[in-house]
């Protein structure tokens, strides 16, 4: 039986004493069950409260009912809202994250509930929206007006959006979801992981017997933090020389500051916006032959494309010792958790690790590519060695020292780099989300909801640039997402075009 003086079933290896304060925890009056947050925990949770937002994930995908027994399938408004309350009261039995709180930006707490409670929390977490232009235009809107938590206190939030025309005759056959909730809790592997469990539990809900409100608190697993390997993952890495340039020291050069007027984030300075390309189906299959032909991965591909087409685009040339020290994303379920938590769809808080790449801008004179691309591909074995946890909560730490003396946090320097954008290369969507879910108890046979694009982003009030990649349908989809204010959309849609010709470019082996 559980009880206030005994953790959660679970019981990962503890380092040391202090340690203990990141155990899940329940109350004496059993009431609710809480945890410390880790250093970089709080720092996203700093992020968001003081930077408005700032790292905040979000993602939207587009829906549409199918089915080969009728010509125009479709949902009346009352059955998507039930059906949308139902799925996520269930995506919390299973990812009860979904609905735990940060308190005084040092706790996690998860307050245990009856079913009707949890119904009360389902109603305000799920919205259904009457709108054109989709989750994207919704998107935009919500990042100049909303935060999380919500004005009842909600980390999480899905918005059902239904266009004008659908709503107002009760049939829909197409909806977007959107979903924004707070990266303390969360990574993109995890949101995914969140959205494919909405998705089914939308078309296929549980039995009710199966909930048991209060058992729930089991799926409440610890943070990356304890459940780190002690010995260093194993990992292979291709047979090359490499490139034989280290600069040390270099100026980071990036983007132009477009704004330089502007110095730190404000709430009259909010507002998110995102461009995208995604590529016909048979370009993904050619670009990969091309990077295993150099022996790179994909990820190493689209992060030397992104750096290229910033120095394409750059009308003074870096300097021979100028460097872009860009940000990559790391998921550390990739053999750095104990193995139990490695299964993407067991474990949804967030195991993801920044990692700083240096990368000399020479590589890129002269039309250069490759030698830029195998530099980043061979910098990955250096950083996979320093400790990946341990070394970010030692940064965390550094970021809070600062934060405590700092009157104003908003004023804080910023920890990534200030213009050259850090890139995050998605695994391809397949891995967590299903094409297609087939939708139970609709009344209408073969009834199926086909999921037709998504995209993952993060709240962006600060100067620095979000660049994604992910695949979907065996698409390749590049984006970039940036404050509205600081970065002018056309600026970044040139950008945006220019990677595209890039990655165009690399498949066609137009570059050395």
């Amino acid at each position: 039986m559980l009880s206030a003086r005994n953790p959660l079933p679970y019981q990962p290896l503890l380092k040391n004493e202090e340690d203990a304060r990141y155990l899940w925890t329940i109350s004496e009056d059993g009431s609710a069950v809480s945890r410390a947050l880790t250093g970089i925990e709080r720092v996203f949770a700093i992020y968001n409260e003081d930077l408005y937002g700032q790292n905040c994930p979000f993602m939207g995908a587009c829906l549409n009912l199918d089915s080969n027994k009728s010509t125009r399938p479709s949902f009346t408004l009352a059955e998507l809202t039930s059906r949308a309350i139902k799925a996520i009261s269930h995506t919390r039995w299973a990812y009860p994250t979904v609905a735990a709180r940060i308190e005084d930006r040092v706790n996690f707490v998860y307050k245990i509930e009856n079913a009707s409670d949890v119904d009360d929390w389902a109603r305000r977490t799920v919205k259904v929206v009457e709108a054109d232009g989709g989750w994207l235009a919704l998107r935009e809107k919500l990042s100049r007006t909303t935060k999380i938590p919500s004005d009842d206190g909600d980390f999480c939030l899905f918005y059902l959006i239904v266009n004008h025309k659908d709503f107002s005759k009760g049939e829909i056959s197409r909806f977007d979801i959107l979903m924004h909730l707070n990266h303390a809790l969360v990574d993109g592997a995890g949101i995914r992981t969140i959205m494919n469990e909405f998705l089914e539990r939308f078309a296929s809900p549980l039995p009710g017997e199966e909930l048991v409100w209060g058992n729930e608190i089991r799926g409440l697993l610890p943070p990356a933090l304890l459940i780190e390997k002690e010995d260093e993952p194993e990992f292979s890495n291709d047979e090359t020389q490499g490139v034989p340039v280290k600069i040390s020291g270099g100026q980071d050069v990036g983007l132009p500051v477009y704004r330089p007027d502007i110095h730190a984030p404000s709430s009259a300075n909010r507002g998110t916006l995102l461009v995208t390309h995604t590529f016909t189906e048979n370009f993904l299959p050619k670009l990969l032959h091309v990077g295993r032909a150099h022996h790179v991965k994909l990820s190493s591909v689209l992060h030397a494309s992104l750096l290229k087409a910033m120095y394409d685009l750059t009308e003074t040339k870096p300097a021979a010792n100028n460097v872009y020290r860009g940000g990559q994303a790391m998921d550390l379920r990739n053999g750095y958790l104990y193995s139990e938590y490695c299964e993407k769809k067991k474990y949804v808080n967030n195991a993801v690790a920044f990692q700083h790449i240096v990368v000399p801008c020479m590589l890129f004179a002269d039309g250069g590519f490759w030698k830029a691309a195998e530099y980043i591909r061979d910098e990955w074995p250096t950083v996979k060695k320093k400790g990946i946890t341990k070394a970010g909560e030692k940064l965390a730490e550094g970021f809070l020292a600062i934060q405590e003396n700092l009157k104003n946090a908003t004023s804080m320097a910023p920890t990534k780099p200030n213009t050259c954008p850090y890139f995050v290369s998605d695994p391809p969507g397949s891995q967590l989300l299903s094409p297609s879910y087939k939708v139970e108890d609709s009344g209408v046979e073969g009834l199926e909801m086909v999921l037709e694009s998504y995209q993952i982003a993060t709240d962006q009030s600060q100067r620095i640039v979000s660049a994604r990649s992910h695949s979907w349908n065996d698409k390749l989809t590049l984006c970039l997402v940036f404050n509205s204010t600081l970065n002018p959309k056309e600026k970044m849609q040139e950008f945006l075009d220019r990677w595209v010709e890039v990655v165009e470019g690399v498949c066609e082996n137009r570059y050395v």
